[in-house]
């Protein structure tokens, strides 16, 4: 049995929030060999709308996380399949399943943001095609799913935003975004600019974002976000959030700046 808070969608599905569950206060702390960088200030001028979903080229599929409290395995998976595109690597899909079992160790008891990028620092991340869907004890893990992960270790450059204008310049830097926010019943009720209506609170559910960006009179900039909890829900599985939808307390930002895998995936010469 698993005692993490749980909203139900539209759908009837109860989601389990699986950030933080302990409700304390974790500033972001990493122990794998990330190269942390400065995060970037724009003024107001330089940011540039945009929205992946009008680039043909990104093939992005949103994922559903089931009844499982795994939302941290899949914002990183989606966050890393945003930033091996625009490192030039192309479109894979990676498996959230692999690094959720790893951090949760076969109990359905969430995890936190900065502990999974270690396990994808530490272990790497394998295609989603080499995990069943809803595997959650790292026992019943492929040994075919271990062996793929070596070549997606992740060799990353990183920086750690902790606010929304942070976030924001992150985003419009093209950085993959990776964090928590607060989802209450709320996050389902989306309004004609895509905005939901949760309130602000103890953060209990990782997404990834930068996805794009676009200026509204009534809100200012926006954030775009797949959740993990289907095509169905919300937008056709997205977001757009607000300054407000990210407020509350213990949260983890982290931005994906660049990554390299190993050579012999290929890997893009840029310059």
């Amino acid at each position: 049995m698993s005692d993490l808070p749980t909203v139900t969608t539209p759908d009837g599905t109860e989601r389990k929030l699986g950030f933080n569950p302990e409700g304390k206060a974790r500033p972001v702390s990493l122990k794998a060999n990330f190269q942390t960088v400065k995060v970037p200030d724009f003024p107001e001028s330089d940011i540039q709308a945009f929205d992946l979903a009008n680039n043909k080229s990104f093939k992005y599929k949103v994922k559903d996380q089931y009844a499982e409290g795994a939302c941290t395995g899949f914002g990183l998976a989606s966050a890393i399949e945003l930033t091996l595109w625009r490192s030039g690597y192309g479109n894979y899909v990676m498996s959230p399943w692999f690094l959720y079992a790893i951090e949760c160790g076969g109990i359905d008891r969430g995890g936190y943001v900065d502990s999974v990028a270690d396990i994808a620092g530490k272990y790497g991340i394998c295609e989603d095609k080499f995990v069943p869907h809803r595997t959650i004890n790292p026992r019943k893990i492929p040994k075919p799913a271990w062996n793929d992960a070596k070549n997606w270790i992740l060799d990353a450059k990183i920086a750690i935003p902790r606010s929304f204008k942070q976030l924001r310049d992150c985003a419009n830097a093209r950085y993959a975004l990776y964090h928590s926010i607060h989802a209450d019943s709320g996050l389902n009720n989306l309004d004609r600019e895509g905005v939901p209506d949760n309130a602000s609170g103890t953060h209990n559910h990782a997404i990834a974002s930068g996805f794009g960006l676009k200026l509204s009179k009534k809100y200012g900039w926006l954030i775009k976000s797949p959740n993990s909890w289907g095509e169905k829900w919300g937008n056709r599985g997205y977001m757009w959030l607000a300054e407000e939808n990210i407020a509350g307390n213990f949260g983890q930002f982290i931005a994906i700046v660049s990554l390299k895998v190993k050579h012999d995936l290929n890997p893009p010469k840029l310059n």
